[in-house]
């Protein structure tokens, strides 16, 4: 019963041996300095992969920077033609407005406000928010009612009055005017 675990005991220690020869031979290489290359490798490969890498990402970060830049000049841009299409159209109700107040619509001013308040409704669709664009919509459906029975109905006037408050609280909620002004 011996043998068997003599065995054992002779491999492990003749394991242990070869395992304590190879550590011997790395540490004699590394101080014999035979492998300096090695050493300059363990030192240069991390530095040229992370030098590496960080030109890599440099170049991903300046294409999303550009991008995010563009997409704010855009941004920009699109606020600032919806800001004049709003003023320019809601300038163009308060003429409406203003004629029907006098109640007069045969106005010539009537007439081509009503023109160009439908015309800005169909060229800047994409421009207005869908709220204002029936808001708009329902205003100049309204005054063209009354045109065309060349008449002002009772009710009609605080009717255009309550779109136009309606309009430019939607203008305003739009263009986040009150958000600025906090």
């Amino acid at each position: 019963m011996n043998a068997p675990n003599q065995k054992k005991d002779n491999s492990v220690v003749a394991l242990r041996s070869d395992i304590e020869k190879a550590k011997k031979e790395i540490l004699d290489k590394l101080r014999n300095g035979e492998s300096k290359w090695w050493k300059v490798l363990i030192v240069a490969l991390p530095v040229i992969l992370t030098a590496g890498l960080g030109y890599l990402l440099s170049g991903e970060i300046e294409q999303a920077k550009n991008q995010q830049q563009l997409l704010m000049e855009k941004s920009k841009a699109f606020y600032e033609k919806r800001f004049e299409v709003y003023t320019v159209s809601y300038g163009s109700l308060v003429t409406i407005y203003s004629s029907i107040k006098t109640g007069d619509t045969n106005d010539k001013d009537l007439a081509e406000a009503m023109a160009f308040l439908n015309e800005q409704n169909c060229k800047y669709k994409l421009i207005f928010s869908p709220q204002v664009y029936e808001l708009l919509y329902k205003a100049w459906n309204t005054v063209f009612e009354t045109y065309k029975k060349n008449m002002i109905e009772p009710g009609t006037v605080k009717d255009i009055e309550n779109i136009m408050d309606d309009v430019e609280k939607e203008m305003k909620k739009d263009l986040r005017l009150g958000e600025l002004a906090t």
